[in-house]
């Protein structure tokens, strides 16, 4: 919703607001729109932030500047935050990395994210196309654990104070944020990023911060390998062993640099690691196969059964017009987690099939695999 057309239209929304009284079933939805009315941002039960700018780089990158609502909490750079958005009359809960400096908050109040359009990505591609400066969207608190220990962070000692960032694809944005931010402090960054190509926008902007900042950076063209290799990390970065070492990637990606660094000796409690599944093309078992999703709708039970397309149980049961409860969307909070009563699903993390019926699974990360039945859990 756009900040102008509520300002034009002050009689709509009062009616908004009593049909939502005739409906709605808690005190913060009742409230909530009157609040919105005198200040958009403001929210009772949610936080709100207004799109101030966006910046498109042409190749399907879109770094999104917001001023969140007074509720928001702030963050920590290498943190991430859940938006909500409403795409096609279902609203879709996606998580994404804050890439702005802490300072850009504290000093002005705005935080930054870049998103790369997906290729089927239902989140990504309405952003690309359809998201405008002054809409309001919905976020969440930051949260997330890939953040630099605080005595790296400490003066003193500055020939210690070493971190290295391994990144892949998109999981180069928690990254920006330190970059941006611990820049002119006494820690010498260094990134190896691996990627497709090197004339993207997020690369422009860490070519950008080269010269300020106090880090090196090294590309890895990942059209030419799939890895990294041991010698490689090495070669790139001689002193790997004294440093914090900190990983964003795929899990595929996550798992190699592991193997990697305890080969070349790093200590397992100096690696840090944040990972999310790749989108791989489903198997031909896991398209056509009949799903039943058992939910509740506008408050009332229902079941529906549809012929499953091959992404994960969650996005087929939003795509629906469920509300299931989840999280981070990456198998790590396990808010997701539902009851599979029958069939076989596939976990997108670790490639295993499961087969058990009556069991917990998570639906964020669970592809059903042939006819499979599931209870959805209420958000």
């Amino acid at each position: 919703m756009q900040l102008t057309t509520q300002s034009r239209h002050p009689v709509s929304r009062v009616g908004r607001w009593a049909q939502q009284m005739l409906f709605n079933r808690s005190f913060a939805e009742y409230i909530s729109p009157l609040v919105s009315m005198v200040d958009p941002l403001a929210s009772v039960g949610g936080i709100k932030a207004l799109v101030e700018s966006l910046n498109k780089d042409g190749a399907g990158a879109t770094t999104i500047r917001l001023r969140p609502g007074r509720q928001w909490q702030g963050f920590v750079p290498g943190q991430y935050l859940p938006f909500t958005f409403s795409v096609d009359g279902v609203r879709l809960t996606r998580y994404y990395s804050i890439s702005s400096s802490l300072a850009l908050f504290r000093q002005f109040g705005f935080i930054e994210v870049t998103i790369k359009r997906v290729a089927g990505g239902s989140v990504s591609s309405w952003v690309d196309s359809t998201l405008e400066a002054g809409q309001i969207v919905s976020i969440g608190q930051a949260d997330g654990e890939l953040v630099l220990p605080a005595q790296l962070l400490g003066a003193g000692n500055s020939a210690k104070n070493k971190a290295l960032y391994l990144a892949a694809g998109s999981g180069v944005t928690p990254f920006l944020s330190m970059l941006k931010t611990y820049g002119t402090q006494e820690l010498h960054q260094q990134l190896i990023y691996s990627a497709s190509s090197q004339g993207e926008h997020i690369q422009q902007q860490i070519l950008e911060m080269a010269a300020t900042a106090n880090m090196s950076l090294n590309f890895h063209d990942s059209s030419q390998s799939d890895r990294l290799a041991k010698e490689t990390l090495l070669t790139l970065c001689p002193d790997i062993i004294e440093r914090q070492v900190l990983i964003c990637g795929s899990v595929e990606f996550a798992n190699a640099m592991v193997a990697a660094l305890a080969a070349l000796g790093v200590p397992a409690a100096n690696v840090q690691q944040e990972t999310f599944y790749s989108a791989a093309k489903p198997n031909a078992s896991e398209v056509g196969g009949e799903l039943v999703l058992q939910g509740v709708k506008a408050g009332m039970p229902i079941e529906v059964t549809i012929e499953s397309n091959g992404t994960s149980i969650l996005e087929q049961a939003e795509a629906q017009g469920f509300s299931p409860a989840s999280g981070c969307r990456m198998g790590i909070c396990h808010e997701c987690t539902c009851k599979k009563t029958q069939g076989v699903v596939r976990n997108l993390l670790t490639g295993k099939l499961s087969s058990a019926d009556e069991e917990s699974i998570q639906s964020c990360i669970s592809i059903p695999v042939g006819q499979v039945s599931v209870e959805l859990a209420s958000s």
